[in-house]
């Protein structure tokens, strides 16, 4: 096997996220240059020929794919890759005559000489000997939730019969539906490799691979099936659900469209299309879907949930609370989400009260204890503490054990007894890890952070200037979540000429955080980007930014945008770690939070990448000290507001008058006057959070 340089090896890899994203024409760009440097490096081979076969060049694909065959070492999934798509071309002749020299043991190439001579099977799908009979039991087991039954059936008959693509793919549909994807995924890969033409197996495959998280594997295989079976409404809503995974937003509302062309009332596409415009900010276009979902039966809390944050997101506020008070005997959810929609909007009194009935309703209902302490302050004689510590102290209980202990552990430090807070934090923080397969890896982090520094130089965003869109002006919050952004945020949406949107970032689908600096992918995001901040600040206004992953996207974002200004918060990282680690930060999007050393790792790389754009943007970088900030609001102000180039207000000064919505952890906090009532909190648990000030001592950090 050939040994290939790490460099040629990420090179491909990113070309294979880029045709996973439905971008052949970047995939062949990026991958041309392996193949003339590596031409021993199968795997650039092969991806240049998928590339060439969605861009229609089939007599160039199969010359790629022919070179991934013969220099795969024996390796026989390149030469039936080949063979198979030989046969998809009408070549059948050569596919034989290619088997005869393949170095293929005896049932891989007597399966392929078949497909050469009968074509690829559209519909029936190969029993392998198993009887029709035993199929259809076995279908029938399944349908009636007799998951146990059809299984033995399915695996004895499999021992009897072990080229039936029928049954491994029986065997596959029994482990989604016990919710075990990985075992799935290799029973419809033997599935396919019995019978590659097995009708539903790849979209099968691309659900599993879906579930699991790896939604660019899932695009790719789904994309294909749909070509093969343009017809199946289920194939094309498992590739719309993962677009919507992948964050292709746009490729998934579209899939889901073609969907509901042909059934308008398709729960499952009516969910992904609706989600996908959420995370596009097209909350109008969500509503109308959600509206559409929540008429069917059984439509669920949950659906009702985001129709009404739907509607808040659109600004019909009034016409959300009304649908909420409509809905507050749905479940007892519907309370707890109706009091957490009145705190984002700054109801905080009535908010309290919608979290005490929802307590009352369903005593087990963690998350209430936690947006219940996140807008007012714990005391000894509250009056839901008991339950509260009763609801810990239980060893089983129908919800979020992690939140229960966040929410208690809020409590002690409230109250000032610290002594056990970190105890609780522990266990709430391994609940939580607990919680998602996704894990942080501080390598990985960091070599994406060094990609990051070479490919965005001053001279790479100067040059791809003229790409850009100079007609708008946003100013990006950028950094370390709990690091005081929230509250800088406000104080520049306070402005007249500002409208802020909070986490809801309209351009960052656009921009994928390992985008190269290629000047029409560049032109193309920038000019879609423009619109959507046009059509959220309309009348010339500035747009306020405040998704902080933006930070991995600086570089393309300044090239795109060249009046963008980032605004960085910097806060003592002692303060940043405790505020994350005790509070519920969504895992999935940062799997750090749960670890302390973690969170230093993730911190550190942070400040790199940070000190990089600073230096290579000058001007357009704006850090704001929070500690200066809380202790002096003034003059620190009047400072950022200049260097957004912005006329003095004084409604800046204010920022907890601001009516708007606040969906972060701070919703409590932005309500109140600036004060350095949590600046140095963290001294009280300074021996607690030794694991992360020992990485930073490391470093020289700190």
């Amino acid at each position: 096997m050939v040994r290939v340089p790490e460099q040629l090896q990420t090179a491909t890899m990113q070309a294979e996220r880029l045709l996973a994203g439905g971008d052949p024409r970047a995939a062949k760009g990026l991958v041309e240059p392996v193949v003339r440097t590596a031409p021993g490096y199968s795997r650039a081979h092969t991806v240049l020929a998928r590339a060439l076969v969605q861009l229609g060049d089939t007599e160039n694909a199969l010359a790629r794919f022919k070179a991934a065959a013969e220099t795969a070492g024996g390796h026989p999934a390149p030469w039936q890759e080949f063979v198979m798509a030989l046969i998809r071309a009408g070549q059948k002749g050569r596919a034989r005559n290619v088997l005869k020299k393949a170095p293929l043991k005896g049932p891989d190439r007597k399966k392929l000489l078949d497909l050469a001579r009968t074509g690829i099977p559209d519909t029936s799908p190969s029993l392998g000997g198993a009887s029709e009979e035993d199929c259809r039991r076995i279908q029938e087991m399944i349908q009636s939730g007799r998951a146990d039954d059809a299984e033995a059936t399915a695996a004895e008959l499999l021992k009897r019969h072990p080229q039936s693509a029928f049954l491994c793919n029986a065997l596959g549909v029994i482990a989604l539906y016990r919710g075990n994807p990985a075992i799935a995924e290799t029973h419809f890969r033997d599935t396919l490799e019995r019978s590659p033409g097995f009708s539903g197996a790849a979209g099968n495959l691309g659900l599993a691979l879906t579930m699991q998280g790896k939604a660019g594997d899932a695009v790719r295989i789904l994309r294909q099936a749909v070509a093969d079976n343009p017809k199946s409404a289920e194939t094309r809503t498992n590739l719309a659900n993962a677009l919507l995974r992948a964050g292709l937003l746009e490729d998934a509302v579209k899939e889901a469209s073609t969907v509901l062309d042909r059934d308008r009332n398709d729960p499952e596409a009516l969910g992904i299309a609706s989600s996908a415009l959420m995370k596009l900010s097209r909350f109008d276009e969500a509503a109308t879907l959600l509206e559409r979902l929540d008429a069917l039966p059984d439509s669920g809390a949950d659906v009702k949930w985001q129709l009404l944050k739907c509607l808040a997101s659109s600004n019909r506020i009034d016409e959300a609370l009304a649908y909420a008070r409509q809905n507050l005997d749905a479940s007892p959810l519907m309370v707890h989400r109706y009091g957490t929609l009145l705190a984002e909007l700054g109801h905080i009194d009535e908010a309290r009260e919608a979290q005490v009935e929802a307590i009352r309703r369903d005593p087990q209902n963690s998350h209430a204890y936690m947006a219940y302490g996140a807008i007012r302050k714990w005391t000894a004689d509250d009056p839901v503490l008991g339950q509260l510590e009763n609801l810990v102290r239980q060893e089983d209980f129908h919800d979020d054990k992690g939140a229960a202990h966040y929410a208690l552990a809020k409590a002690r430090m409230d109250m000032g007894a610290d002594d056990d807070v970190f105890g609780l934090l522990y266990k709430a923080n391994a609940f939580h890890a607990a919680s998602t397969d996704e894990r942080f890896e501080p390598a990985e982090n960091d070599r994406i952070i060094g990609e990051l520094i070479a490919t965005w130089s001053a001279d790479q965003i100067g040059s791809l200037k003229s790409a850009g869109v100079a007609t708008t002006a946003p100013i990006f919050v950028i950094g370390m979540p709990r690091s005081g952004s929230t509250l800088v945020e406000r104080i520049i949406a306070s402005h007249s000429r500002v409208v802020g949107i909070g986490e809801d970032s309209l351009v960052s689908p656009l921009f994928p955080i390992e985008i190269p600096a290629d000047r029409t992918r560049i032109s193309d995001a920038a000019r879609e980007g423009a619109e959507r901040l046009r059509n959220a600040a309309p009348g010339g206004l500035r747009v306020a930014d405040k998704y902080l992953n933006n930070f991995w996207r600086v570089g393309a974002l300044a090239a795109a945008f060249p009046r963008a200004i980032f605004v960085d918060t910097v806060r003592d990282p002692r303060s940043i770690a405790l505020s994350i680690y005790s509070n519920a930060m969504k895992v999935d999007g940062h799997p750090y939070s749960t670890d302390l050393a973690h969170i230093a790792h993730y911190y550190l790389g942070c400040v790199r990448l940070m000190k990089h754009w600073k230096d290579i943007l000058g001007d357009r970088f704006v850090s704001v000290t929070y500690e200066n900030l809380v202790s002096d609001p003034e003059p620190c102000i009047r400072d950022l507001i200049a260097r957004l180039g912005l006329p003095w207000e004084d409604a800046c000064l204010r920022p907890e008058k601001l009516g708007d919505r606040v969906r972060t952890l701070s919703v409590g906090q932005v309500r109140s006057r600036i004060g350095t009532g949590s600046k140095e909190r963290w001294k009280r648990y300074e021996d607690d959070l030794e694991p992360f000030t020992q990485v930073l001592r490391d470093a020289g950090a700190i």
